[in-house]
């Protein structure tokens, strides 16, 4: 999926169709649009279990310090947005995966550039914690950083 507006990038979801039969996938545009976001939704069987798996997948706004809406409103609201529209694709008992680019560590290893804080950086990070998501990386690795 193509970003919106002007931006040349995008992206991804790729499925080992010998494992998972698509069922659907769509595209959303996040909120706040201004900022150009996109989330992908795949709706997948799981062919031998034929459990359903939803996966979101997006890359959210680039934590910039210096203006007054990425960190406090943007970012907070795209995550919040894909966290709902992944909500209301996982019924069924389909389980729910996010796969996401959150830009949630560069004031961990830069200093601050303006009023924000580590924690007000990754804010989507927790928010997504809350909803009961837990990091693959770090169950996987305890031993890295706190947010990557």
């Amino acid at each position: 999926a193509q970003r919106t507006g002007s931006k040349h990038d995008g992206l991804a979801t790729l499925v080992r169709r010998a494992t998972f039969g698509v069922l659907s996938m769509s595209t959303v545009e996040l909120e706040p649009r201004f900022c150009d976001r996109v989330a992908i939704f795949a709706q997948l069987r799981h062919h031998a279990s034929g459990l359903g798996v939803v996966v979101a997948n997006t890359h959210l706004t680039v934590a910039h310090a210096n203006n007054s809406h990425d960190i406090p409103m943007c970012r907070p609201t795209q995550m919040a947005h894909v966290l709902r529209e992944l909500g209301a694709r996982s019924v069924d008992g389909a389980l729910p995966f996010l796969c996401a680019d959150m830009n949630s560590d560069h004031l961990e290893t830069e200093p601050p550039d303006g009023p924000y804080t580590a924690q007000d950086v990754s804010r989507p990070v927790h928010m997504a914690f809350e909803k009961g998501f837990a990091s693959a990386l770090h169950e996987a690795r305890p031993e890295s950083r706190p947010i990557s």
